[in-house]
């Protein structure tokens, strides 16, 4: 066949033509058509284009497509409207091409398409175009597309029927089964016989091979169609393929055809299946899915089935696999199924109308057609392939450990010299001998076998044995192996991979000699044309040689074979290739299942083109760079897991209790560095078993907390392994230890380089070490330090401890300060203040603020006119009830007034005036009233008792009687009890002395007597009857004789008191009436005498009802409103008269009234009643709760103290004078503590006694030592000697790689682990270290680097991101939740601005750093450099570059800067390379500079990002590098910076600077633009060239929680201020402050004193040593001048305290003024006036909320500075001042009405300047305020509004005067006054308008106490303002006057005109 010649045309090119209608028309068609084309959607016309040229529309256009013969049907296409010069384009027209011509032609024709554009029946243009038509049988060949051969395969023609059912007949004789049933029975088998049944089918036809039939084509290919092919009995390989495969699609196969170059083999999908595309052009796709255990395809020759050849179908089978796996002969396969999917259909039928030729044809005899064909092999199903363990933290350990780079054997394996092939027949064979214990022989490659080639091994070669297979398969039964190699070549080879797995061994502890079986061939990618190869199975052998003759033999070693799990990571990482059913490996009988094996790889690498399994064998030793660590962790999973941190890291959560022990707080340590509180509590918790991260920011002092760490934990006994990756980290660490002098007892073995020789060395060392010293003192002097340290500790503890009232003393005493002096105070006791709470403080407050609400609503409390009421509860009824009840309660006391008028006018008294008065008139009516209700006799007897007495007697007689009657009558009738009882007692003696009828006479008397009684009787009781009756009936008797003497008045009083009681009652009654009258009896008996009784008794009656119903009324009024009625000093009516009045005049404001009783109660309920009491008698309302918290503040403040001896008995220079003590002991016990740990330590050295064990360890190294090692590793001598090893060096200073190199599993583990650069550090590399370990301190920053991987592929797991490891050991460590602590202070940085950003923008501020006493400078700055960045040539930047090497050059020159170590850091590899090259550029050209640079402790470097952590250096050069192109063009991306987490590779560059940081940039912040990316590296750079541009940091707005200033500070603020010295408050950029600091006055860039108090500062420290010594040791390192001010003696004597600070600042003024000027050699004095150049009221100067100057602009000390400071000296001559008092002259000027608006229109501009310049010229001097006040006065304006102070501020301007500024008030001067000559005091006191003290400037006050002393001579100081207050005019004096006065004595002191003797008494000089 050659249709690898056949070609097609080119498609027509766009054929166009011009009509005169400017009409064209341009047609785009296929040159090429069949009928396979046609009937499969073929189209002939692409485009057909018209285009209107000119400028009219036409409509209605018609396109007539036509041929020159039967091609096609005439079509027609429309245009409906064609616009002018527009272009229309009709794309794929279908057009009715002819099926039944295409299907005739048995040539090739050449057709003509005509197309003509129509304008109604006008033809205006036309074009023609030419297509070839092929032959029915004519395949276009390649160029067309491919899938167009498929048509040619008919699977229903009837010749294919007819071979089918022959194929059936011989799937009957094979298998009895003659069904043809595709893919629904059977298996791979099944589809094989069916494909061998077409096969034979086939060949039973004896088809001739042929030539394709002849045609005059010059291009493409006939092809003899079906019954062609059957009728001719001829046939191509095309041909008899596309028969084949239309057979095997007729029995419901899916065929496939394989072109290869000049051939085509036919194939079949023994699974239904197919390729993913029609076309499928990967030869490889081919071979995996033939390969055996996949099975998947088979191919076939199809020319074996032709006459002359008797071959079987396995032999086409192997024929054709041979041939399709040379690749560089495969064109393409077609898929016929998918062909068909994609509607590819076959050609119909044609039948044949005549005869035709008839050709002899003979079939082929049985014996020549192939036989039934074997079985396909065992097939793996691969369709559920899964790992059955699940991936686990070692394994993903392990996996990260991988090398997955090309220099790693496990994933590139470069055949050299280095690994030794195998010649194999069968490796699944080889593996099973080997696994069966079978040793081989490994013997050279067979003589006459040779190698082509100069390119190495040919490694697919040692697959194809071809003639030498047979040899070597017997060869490998008889257990001999082959390599590829001569003797010469296998005996080097094998000699060295023998040493190199044996040194391995010795030194790692593990073998890595192995036998790969199976390579996977595989290409980086589809272009790539390079081959790689990489071993799939690695079976551990030995290698072993017997005798130097007989060669190396080879067995397997007692290890499982492992898969190339390298190999797998590599492809999931890079190619997305996961391939499962290798975890556990498949096995078989023998070992591993190798078929099955290489099936899953081929299965899981199916759609990687090119690549595929090669079945050879190697020997080879297996590593790369990280494999001793990888196999430490594949090795010894079950020591890992007994690590609580590993186990935890394994299980995702914390496994072990990691609490922290009570003892980290308060145990010792062994310290023998300094070590603030952070360092203290990390080192504590080291040594006591706590596993931890530790917090260390850059320049924290890790290194210097870790060497502390170690140096405690060996002098307490126990074991330390420190690791870090980067040696220059141990380094650091071991010279520390070398300084402490216990070095020798730390083993440093970094890498794998160590030397034997240098470990032997220390160890024999150490064995010489002797044991020495004495027993050191540290037990007596650590008791000592505890002691003072307590004493220290206990004031800030009591000073700070929270008390029962909510807060400490020092809160309270700030609070205190902060409470204005109102000079008011109210006494609480001690004791209650001692035991007040916060509870009861807060709701005190909260009663009083509401006491004060409803005062400010009612106004002035005093002498209120609603003072009375009292009531506390208000109700919406009473405002009604009020009104009604007030005018009652008036009418009733109109009334009284009347009727006591008339009763006083009848008996003559006078008018009543007072309440008393009042009540006594009532009195008087009411004993006229009793008067009469007592009888006259009874009235004006002189004894009531002797009077009632016989009265008394008659009334008890008479009720005895009354009584007895009462009883006698509950028996008898009342009758009864008056009938005579002697009748009865004659009768009944009669009857007794009867003898006959006795008892008759007897019965009949008890008869009748019984007819009275109510009870049953007997003739026995008669007697006592009688007797009883006859006593009553005498009572009676003797009561009427009685009661017929009394007088007949008593007679009508017994009848209305007839009972003793009554009587009694009326008689006391009486008695107290008579009382009340007995007082008026004389009155009484007068009025009586008079006549008048009856007129004034009526009118009493109406007085004391008038009284009733005035307490009623009071009553309802006092019901509504509680009123206290109270005393009246006028007259009592009257008063309460005015007292209605005000009620109801008032009504409105009750309300108010009532509430503020309601809240006043409250506060008198919770003990406020004082309070309310001074409130009420006038106290203003802003300032009761200032009076209240003073009081209170105060009271408790007291009661504290006192119960405080720490606090009462505070002095501070007592308490300096501890601290100093303090130090000096502490520095004598750091001294002792290193004594004490080499003490320690010598005596924890080895001793040949201690036991047997250790003796036998002794030898063992002491051999090792004598034998310099020979024969023993460093690793096996660890082994042999773990238990003297670890007291000879109780610390190793390792690398990760170092301790699994070194260290077995097998011995005890070290108490701690200390890992450096924890940030830095995969946990796979960690965990191998942590195992070896009971505890572990990680440390690092995760705000530091991450583990450089940038350049690494991705390692990320992402099926398994669930235990995916975090990017260091520190941030699983974090994740995992196990106790952390924080290294708190900076150390590094010399000035606070070096560290501020990185501290703000990284740590949220969090590390505390240590202000500068130059904190107003920045150390920060950018040069700007004019250059660019050179993206294209190397990504460099070679201005900055220049201009670093320029400023080096430049600091090496200067003799100031020389001295000053250098570092540059650049962003990128690139920019470190060009500095360097630049840098050794100029060293050549001068020797001096290099050795300059390279000389040194600390060298010149030049790093980059990537490698920069760790180090320092006093100067960093930052080159940013990256910058607009040469373009100008900008492009956000800063390499890794951008990436996530990059902003820690900015923060480590940040912060490497000690002294000052220079950044070159070529960009500036505002290039960089935040919207084009979302990376937080890149928004930090900008934040970051901001700060060094302007020194502005991003710091978010803290205002609404910041505190506001307050207290102590406060009032230390202010008394500078007074004394004119500028400050800052808070200063510094961290939570650590400097709390004040004062300006320098000659350099306001740098501070003149630090003034530190007690404060939240103070407080945080919670560490002795840190608050008392560290602190104040740095700051005054960092140039700062300090002074304290401690609480309690503020408390005590706050004027003492600043006092103190002004004469300390005054030395320090004079010291700097001597300083700076040696010419002026003089006395300097700071004054507190100040010259003011400017009158805007905008220079005052304002504090922010943060205590730092707002305008900074406005601070700067003009040039005449010098004249704050007054000079006196004994050479200036002054005038002499003259002092008077005068009065006080007031301007005048009239005055002019005028509006706020109207004031500051500009016509009345120029009359406010002449005002103002009046007022000045006669009142000077004069404050601001009060020249603005009586300008604006003038003008009839009462207050001042901004926009009136904005133009009086204005008019100032024009006016003529000079300003000075005292305590921050300007003064104005006429120009023509002197203030320093000026000696009045101007006296107002008399005037209306008297100016206020601090309106008085200073000077006139310095007169006034001059004026003073030259009348009274010398005086002490109270003395001398008492009597200065009196000059000027004052009656009482004030805290506000004591002040002034005590400023202008102060003032005068300054200026020398005051002087103070040596008795301390005040004189003028």
């Amino acid at each position: 066949m050659d249709y690898n010649d056949a070609h097609v045309i080119d498609d027509n090119e766009s054929i166009t033509k011009m009509s005169k209608d400017n009409i064209q028309i341009l047609v785009e068609t296929n040159d090429v058509i069949n009928y396979a084309i046609q009937q499969n959607g073929g189209k002939v016309i692409r485009n057909i284009c018209i285009k209107n040229l000119s400028e009219n529309e036409y409509d209605n256009l018609i396109v007539k497509i036509s041929s020159d013969n039967d091609f096609i049907n005439i079509s027609y296409v429309g245009v409906q409207n064609l616009k002018a010069k527009e272009e229309l384009n009709l794309k794929d027209i279908n057009i009715n091409i002819n099926g039944d011509y295409l299907a005739s032609l048995t040539e090739r024709v050449t057709c003509s398409l005509r197309f003509a554009v129509y304008m109604g029946d006008e033809e205006v243009t036309s074009v023609t175009s030419y297509v070839v038509a092929l032959a029915y049988d004519q395949w276009p060949g390649l160029k067309y597309t491919p899938e167009i051969l498929t048509a040619f395969s008919m699977p229903n023609h009837p010749v294919i029927i007819n071979l089918i059912q022959l194929a059936s007949q011989y799937l009957e004789k094979w298998t009895g089964n003659p069904s043809l049933a595709g893919y629904q029975i059977g298996g791979s088998d099944r589809i094989k016989q069916m494909a061998a049944a077409a096969f034979a089918a086939i060949q039973k036809n004896n088809i001739t091979y042929a030539n394709p039939p002849s045609s005059f084509e010059e291009f493409g290919q006939r092809i003899r169609l079906a019954d062609a092919v059957l009728d001719q009995h001829l046939g191509t390989c095309m041909d008899l393929t596309l028969i084949y495969v239309a057979c095997l699609e007729a029995m419901g196969l899916n065929p496939i055809m394989v072109l290869m170059r000049g051939h085509i083999f036919a194939g079949v999908w023994l699974i239904e299946d197919s390729f993913p595309d029609t076309v499928m052009d990967d030869p490889s796709q081919l071979e995996k899915r033939m390969a055996n255990g996949i099975n998947e395809i088979l191919v076939v020759e199809c020319t074996s089935m032709c006459a002359g050849k008797v071959c079987e179908f396995d032999e086409a089978v192997k024929i054709a696999q041979d041939n399709v796996s040379n690749y560089a002969e495969f064109e393409f396969a077609i898929d016929v199924t998918r062909a068909r999917s994609f509607g590819v259909r076959p050609l119909p039928v044609r039948v044949k109308t005549d005869t035709g030729f008839v050709i002899e044809h003979k079939d082929r005899i049985d014996t020549e057609i192939t036989n039934k064909p074997n079985q396909v092999g065992e097939t793996f199903d691969l369709s559920n392939l899964q790992t059955e363990s699940n991936v686990t933290k070692q394994l993903q350990w392990e996996r990260k450990l991988l090398d997955l780079s090309l220099r790693n054997m496990l994933i590139n394996l470069r055949f050299t010299k280095a690994v030794v092939p195998l010649l194999c027949s069968s490796v699944s064979m080889l593996e099973d001998s080997l696994s069966d214990g079978e040793e081989f022989k490994v013997l050279c490659r067979p003589d006459n076998m040779s190698v082509s080639g100069d390119g190495g091994i040919p490694i697919e070669a040692i697959t194809n044995l071809g003639e030498f297979e047979e040899f070597i398969e017997l060869e490998g039964k008889h257990k001999r192996l082959h390599s590829f190699y001569t003797e010469k070549e296998l005996n080097s080879c094998l000699t060295k991979i023998y040493r190199s797995a044996k040194s391995s061994m010795e030194e790692n502890g593990a073998s890595t000699l192995y036998l790969a079986l199976g390579l996977l061939r595989w290409m980086e990618s589809a272009k790539s044309t390079v081959v790689r190869y990489a071993p799939i199975i690695l079976l551990p052998i030995d290698i072993t040689r017997k005798t130097a003759n007989k060669g190396y033999v080879m067995r397997m070693r007692d290890e499982d074979a492992q898969i190339n799990i390298t190999l797998l990571e590599f492809l999931k990482q890079n190619y997305d290739v996961k391939i499962d059913g290798l975890d556990p490996l498949p096995t078989d009988d023998h070992g591993l299942d190798l078929p099955k094996i290489f099936a899953i790889i081929r299965h899981g690498v199916m759609s990687m083109p090119m690549w595929d399994v090669v079945e050879g064998g190697l020997i080879g030793n297996f590593s790369f760079s990280q494999f001793v660590m990888w196999n430490d962790i594949h090795n010894n999973c079950n020591m890992l897991e007994k690590n609580d941190i590993v186990r935890s890291l394994i299980k995702g959560a914390v496994d072990w209790k990691c609490d922290i022990p009570a003892e980290v707080e308060t145990d010792e340590a062994y310290l023998p560095v300094t070590a603030d509180a952070s360092q203290l509590r990390a080192i504590n918790m080291a040594a006591n078993n706590v596993s931890f991260v530790l917090h260390g920011p850059p320049g924290t002092g890790k290194s210097q907390t870790i060497t502390a760490m170690i140096a405690n934990a060996l002098t307490k006994g126990k074991t330390v392994l420190f690791v870090a990756e980067k040696m220059a980290a141990l380094e650091v660490v071991q010279k520390r230890l070398d300084a402490l002098g216990i070095g020798d007892f730390c083993l440093e073995l970094h890498s794998n380089k160590a030397t034997k020789k240098a470990v032997l060395d220390q160890l024999r060392k150490n064995l010489e070490i002797s044991v020495y010293g004495m027993k050191t003192e540290y037990d007596e002097k650590i008791q000592n330090i505890h002691n003072m340290k307590s004493e220290l500790d206990s004031y800030v503890k009591k000073l700070y401890e929270r008390r029962t009232f909510g807060k400490s003393v020092k809160e309270l005493i700030d609070i205190y300060e902060t409470i204005p002096d109102n000079g008011i105070e109210v006494k609480f006791s001690i004791d209650y203040a001692g035991k007040i709470t916060q509870a009861e403080l807060d709701n005190q407050r909260r009663s009083l603020e509401q006491l004060i609400a409803a005062g400010k609503e009612i106004g002035n409390l005093n002498n209120h006119p609603l003072a009375a009421i009292k009531q506390t509860i208000y109700t919406q009824s009473l405002r009604m009830d009020l009104e009604e009840a007030v005018s009652d309660y008036k009418n009733v006391l109109m009334i009284i007034r009347k009727d006591v008028d008339l009763l006083i006018s009848i008996i003559k008294l006078e008018k009543p005036v007072s309440e008393s008065e009042w009540r006594n008139i009532e009195s008087i009516a009411k004993s006229i009233i009793d008067a009469d209700t007592i009888p006259e006799f009874l009235f004006n007897a002189d004894n009531i008792d002797k009077e009632f007495d016989p009265i008394l007697e008659y009334i008890n007689d008479n009720y005895v009687l009354m009584t007895r009657k009462s009883n006698l009558c509950n028996i008898w009738n009342e009758s009864f009890l008056c009938m005579d009882m002697d009748k009865y007692r004659i009768r009944l003696g009669e009857a007794n002395k009867k003898f006959f009828g006795k008892s008759k006479a007897i019965n009949l008397i008890v008869s009748e007597i019984q007819s009275f009684a109510k009870c049953t009787i007997n003739e026995t009781q008669l007697p006592l009857i009688f007797a009883d009756i006859e006593m009553y009936q005498k009572q009676v008797v003797e009561v009427e004789k009685k009661k017929s003497s009394l007088a007949f008045e008593w007679k009508q009083i017994i009848e209305k008191y007839n009972t003793p009681d009554e009587l009694k009652s009326y008689k006391e009654q009486l008695r107290i009436q008579r009382s009340l009258v007995d007082k008026y009896r004389n009155l009484i008996n007068s009025i009586r005498n008079s006549g008048d009784y009856e007129t004034a008794l009526e009118c009493s009656r109406h007085v004391v009802n008038d009284f009733e119903e005035l307490t009623k009324s009071e009553t309802k009024l006092g019901k509504i409103l509680n009123i206290d009625f109270g005393n009246s000093d006028g007259n009592w009516i009257d008063c309460r008269e005015n007292l209605c009045h005000m009620l109801v005049d008032n009504a409105s404001d009750i309300k108010d009234w009532i509430i503020f009783r309601q809240s006043e109660d409250a506060c008198k309920k919770q003990g406020l009643g004082d309070i309310c009491e001074v409130y009420e008698n006038g106290l203003p309302n802003d300032q009761v709760m200032n009076v209240y918290l003073r009081s209170i503040y105060k009271a408790i403040i007291i009661s504290v103290i006192e119960n405080e001896p720490v606090l009462n008995g505070f002095t501070g220079n007592g308490f300096n004078e501890k601290i100093l003590q303090f130090k000096k002991l502490d520095d004598e016990f750091m001294q002792l503590t290193k004594d004490e740990m080499i003490y320690k330590l010598t005596h924890n050295l080895p001793s040949p006694y201690e036991s047997v064990e250790m003796s036998k360890e002794l030898n063992i190294l002491r051999r090792a030592i004598s034998s310099n090692g020979r024969g023993i590793t460093i690793r096996s001598l660890f082994e042999q000697i773990p238990n003297i090893l670890k007291k000879l060096t109780p610390c190793m200073l390792m690398s990760p790689i170092s301790v699994a190199q070194y260290l077995s599993f097998n011995v005890e583990p070290y108490d701690i682990v200390i890992f450096d650069e924890a940030s830095q550090l995969p946990t796979c590399k960690a965990v191998g270290v942590l195992a070896r370990g009971k505890n572990a301190v990680i440390v690092g920053d995760p705000n530091q680097m991450p583990p450089t991987s940038f350049f690494a592929g991705n390692t990320v797991d992402e099926d398994n991101l669930d235990i995916e490891d975090l990017d260091s050991i520190l941030d699983d460590c974090l994740a995992l939740g196990m106790p952390s602590t924080h290294l708190q202070w900076h150390y590094r940085s010399r000035h606070e601005s070096l560290i501020a950003f990185s501290n703000t923008e990284f740590y949220e501020n969090s590390m505390l750093t240590f202000p500068s006493v130059n904190d107003r400078e920045k150390c920060v700055s950018l040069i700007k450099v004019d250059s660019f960045f050179d993206r294209k040539n190397g990504r460099i930047n070679a201005g900055e570059a220049k201009a670093i090497v320029e400023e080096i050059k430049r600091r090496y020159k200067d003799p100031e800067l020389t001295n000053m170590s250098i570092g540059v850091v650049t962003f990128n590899i690139s920019q470190q390379t060009l500095i360097q090259d630049m840098l050794q550029e100029e060293f050549s050209k001068d020797f001096a500079f290099d050795k300059w640079a390279s000389e040194g402790e600390e060298s010149l470097f030049v790093k980059n990002l990537e490698n920069v952590q760790g180090d320092e250096r006093d100067v960093i050069l930052f080159s940013v590098s990256f910058g607009p192109d040469e373009d100008g063009k900008l492009l956000l991306n800063f390499g890794p910076l951008n990436k996530q987490g990059g902003w820690k590779r900015l923060n480590v560059a940040v912060s490497r600077a000690r002294y000052e940081m220079i950044v070159f940039s070529t960009m500036t912040s505002d290039m960089i633009d935040l919207k084009r990316t979302k990376s937080k590296g890149v928004e930090s750079l900008k934040n970051f060239l901001e700060y060094a541009e302007k020194g502005k940091l991003h710091i978010p707005d803290i205002s609404s929680f910041e505190k506001e200033r307050h207290g102590i500070l406060d009032c230390i603020c202010s008394e500078l201020e007074k004394a004119g010295y500028k400050y800052q408050i808070d200063v510094g950029h961290s939570k650590f402050k400097v709390d004040i600091a004062v300006l320098n006055p000659f350099n306001e860039d740098e501070y003149l004193l630090g003034i530190l108090l007690d404060g939240d500062t103070y407080r945080q420290s919670v560490n002795t040593k840190d608050r008392e010594i560290s602190q104040i040791n740095v700051l005054t390192g960092l140039g700062w001048k300090l002074h304290r001010i401690w609480t309690m003696d503020w408390w005590d004597n706050s004027k003492k305290e600043i006092e103190k600070l002004l004469d300390k600042l005054n030395d320090l003024v004079y010291d700097e003024h001597h300083e700076n000027s040696e010419e002026e050699k003089q006395d300097f004095q700071l004054t507190n006036e100040e010259i003011v150049n400017e009158p805007e009221p905008s220079t005052i100067k304002k504090m922010s909320p943060f205590g730092r100057i707002d305008n900074t602009d406005n601070m700067n000390i003009d040039t005449e500075k010098i004249k704050n400071i007054v000079v006196s000296s004994e050479t200036d001559t002054k005038e002499k001042i003259i002092y008077s008092v005068i009065d006080y002259e007031s301007a005048d000027i009239g005055s002019v009405l005028l509006s706020s608006s109207e004031y500051s229109m500009k016509e009345h501009f120029d009359e406010i300047v002449d005002r103002i310049q009046a007022i000045v010229d006669v009142e000077a001097p004069i404050s601001y305020d009060n020249l603005l006040k009586r300008t604006l006065r003038s003008f009839g304006i009462a207050r001042s509004g901004n926009s009136t102070i904005e133009t009086t501020d204005k008019a100032l301007k024009k006016v003529n005067a000079k300003i000075r500024k005292q305590n921050n008030i300007r003064f104005y001067w006429k120009n023509d006054q002197n203030p320093d000559t000026y000696g009045f005091y101007r006296n107002d006191q008399n005037q209306s308008d008297k100016r206020a003290i601090d309106e008085i400037s200073q000077q006139e006050i310095k007169n006034a106490v001059c004026i003073t002393l030259e009348s009274k001579g010398s005086l002490a100081k109270d003395e001398l303002v008492k009597e200065t207050i009196r000059t000027m005019g004052y009656a009482r004096s004030g805290t506000a006057l004591v002040e002034a006065v005590e400023r202008g004595i102060k003032y005068g002191r300054k200026t020398g005109e005051i002087m103070l003797s040596d008795n301390k008494k005040y004189i003028i000089s």
